[in-house]
């Protein structure tokens, strides 16, 4: 679907306009252990959307850029997200380094 994505109704959300980091654990890899993955946010305004990506636009040390989040059919998404939409993108960094999001939620900031 082009032009936006329909995502179940989010609960509210303490705001925050810095990019944060969290560790989680993931599932036990083959040796046994368990693995640690870190989980980033990124708080911005929709530039794009469509089934398979997000764009966002925000504002970085002043400067506004756009950051681009693969969108897979493990992302959760909660709300209604389009062109203009405001939104908290949770995502983890895969090892070619593209950022798929994990979670996508509006915010309110």
């Amino acid at each position: 679907m082009t032009g936006g994505i329909t995502l179940a109704a989010a609960p509210p959300q303490q705001t925050n306009t810095q990019a944060q980091s969290h560790a989680f654990q993931t599932e036990s890899n083959n040796s046994g252990t368990r693995a640690t993955t870190a989980v980033h946010e990124e708080m911005g305004t929709v530039s794009s959307v469509n089934n398979s990506k997000i764009v966002l636009k925000h504002k970085y040390m002043g400067k506004e850029e756009k950051t681009s989040f693969r969108v897979t059919s493990n992302t959760r998404e909660q709300g209604k997200v389009n062109d203009g939409s405001r939104v908290i993108v949770y995502y983890e960094t895969n090892s070619n380094g593209n950022r798929v999001a994990t979670r996508v939620e509006p915010w309110n900031g």
